[in-house]
């Protein structure tokens, strides 16, 4: 349904909640399925007639599919996975279960037992502590090749974006898609040896010890600069400097009831960037490099102003945030709004009025809230001008995808890394709903707009995910993993010592 699916899991170990995994009846079943049509149909603001019209035909033929059927919150959650429509979602939304329905089959499971790492079409051994040997290539679990597999626990396998995923949570996915396991019998190669194949097999292991695993791997690198939402570091003799943002949003003191792009957001962060910047022409220093890795969005003003303080002439903005109509469908199922929980209907009915407030304009049938038009922004006083290198990946979702766009139209620099994960061509976003279907409490989390920006950006750069400048094969990729090294990071470092 291009829709990805992201478990909600707590770090709350203790919770010891029972739930049986009784079956739902086919009518209840169908009646999830219908609203879950509605709510694509009524939220998802890139539709065309044609694309109705094939989501109309492909729900109501699934619905048919389930008229002599009884299915497990299990089952039928695989059953909506599996469903193949263009709902025209990207990243930002997504299927959940829920801690209270997770919980106990984590607990209850045998979890496939080791951290991966996905390097092309290679699964690899992601730790140092467990029972193959780091850097080990799997090749099959439990009798099914990898690449088959991957492409049963999420058909966009292939994408940045879904490898990246399916690193981070591989033996929940297998869990809810394959079942509990006793032992996992893996075929896998030596680095040394990789024509090689051996077989070794492992028990599953319980959730207490899968969660005190899966925190120390080796990848990420540097957890330290994943610990805050901005992490920067001085190469005094370089003459380097590194920021890492890991969201377009402020964190710190963040009120749950904010505005959907307050100004307090932009007033922080703007504070925030002139007093970097001020510090690295304080510093000297000649190179700047901005790791996106794992930014997956947040306000979608922040790229822009952070665009100005690199910028070495003017540029033009525009933000057009577009909305299909205000008549929020099913509003009796929703659960969460932007993430706050226990709504009321007051509450909903006060995040209505706030958008009838704020979409003042009409095209067609389309609603429009205009943030800026072919607005001219100005470099800013103490913008940057020395050599700027971008860090992007699979994680790079979002504001981080409008931000390499500005950053590649105008040519600041070069990018690099691997294929983005996230689209910037009008991509979805503003306030996230989160309904809970009535009968199998499965939640859908779905973006209510999608925001356009200038035409000059689609006109120069005409791919869909943004390819960097430099990027690296497979074999290059997997050697720095096995060298335990940041390849981005030392490539870029030995360009800017040797730059011919």
């Amino acid at each position: 349904m291009r829709i990805p699916f992201l478990m909600l899991l707590s770090l709350f170990i203790g919770l010891k909640t029972s739930i049986a995994q009784t079956k739902i009846s086919a009518t209840a079943l169908q009646e999830d399925l219908n609203i879950v049509k509605e709510i694509t149909l009524g939220l998802s603001p890139k539709l065309t007639e044609s694309d109705r019209l094939q989501i109309q035909i492909v729900l109501d033929q699934k619905k048919k599919e389930l008229e002599s059927d009884s299915l497990t919150t299990l089952a039928f959650f695989n059953f909506l996975i599996d469903i193949d429509i263009n709902s025209k979602f990207d990243e930002h939304a997504q299927w959940n279960l829920t801690e209270k329905f997770l919980m106990p089959i984590l607990e209850k499971g045998n979890l496939f037992p080791l951290p991966i790492k996905i390097i092309g079409s290679k699964m690899v051994v992601n730790d140092t502590t467990v029972d193959l040997p780091y850097g080990a290539i799997i090749h099959s679990i439990n009798g099914e090749p990898i690449d088959t597999l991957m492409k049963s626990v999420d058909r966009d396998y292939q994408e940045t974006f879904a490898q990246r995923q399916m690193e981070f949570q591989f033996s929940i996915m297998y869990l809810i898609r394959k079942g509990s396991a006793e032992s996992y019998i893996m075929k896998y190669s030596l680095p040394t040896e990789p024509s090689h194949i051996l077989e070794k097999s492992i028990k599953g292991i319980d959730f207490d010890t899968y969660q005190k695993t899966f925190s120390d791997t080796v990848f990420p690198l540097n957890k330290e600069g994943l610990s805050n939402f901005v992490y920067t570091r001085h190469f005094e003799e370089e003459r380097i400097f590194y920021l890492k943002l890991n969201s377009f949003n402020w964190y710190e003191n963040s009120p749950k009831k904010v505005s959907i792009f307050p100004k307090s957001i932009y007033k922080k962060f703007n504070q925030h960037f002139a007093s970097l910047f001020e510090e690295m022409a304080e510093l000297a220093v000649e190179h700047l490099i901005i790791d996106l890795r794992f930014n997956q969005g947040g306000n979608v003003k922040i790229p822009g102003l952070l665009y100005s303080y690199l910028a070495q002439e003017a540029f033009n903005e525009s933000l057009l945030l577009k909305i299909q109509n205000f008549d929020i469908p099913h509003v009796e199922h929703l659960n969460k709004i932007e993430g706050q929980e226990n709504i009321t209907s007051k509450d909903v009915g006060q995040f209505i009025k706030k958008m009838r407030k704020e979409f003042r304009k009409k095209n067609d049938s389309t609603a429009l809230w205009t943030l800026s038009e072919n607005e001219v922004t100005q470099p800013k006083k103490s913008s940057f001008d020395g050599n700027v290198y971008l860090l992007v990946g699979g994680r790079s979702l979002s504001a981080s995808s409008y931000f390499t766009a500005l950053f590649k139209a105008h040519e600041r620099g070069m990018i690099v890394g691997e294929q983005m994960g996230g689209s910037y061509r009008s991509l979805t976003a503003g306030k996230m709903l989160t309904y809970q279907l009535p009968n199998t409490k499965i939640e859908l989390a779905a973006p209510i707009m999608v925001v356009d920006f200038a035409d000059e950006l689609y006109q120069k750069i005409d791919e869909e995910k943004i390819t960097p400048d430099l990027i690296f094969s497979d074999d290059e990729t997997y050697q720095y993993f096995l060298e335990k090294k940041d390849l981005e990071m030392e490539r870029v470092f030995q360009l800017i010592k040797e730059p011919n």
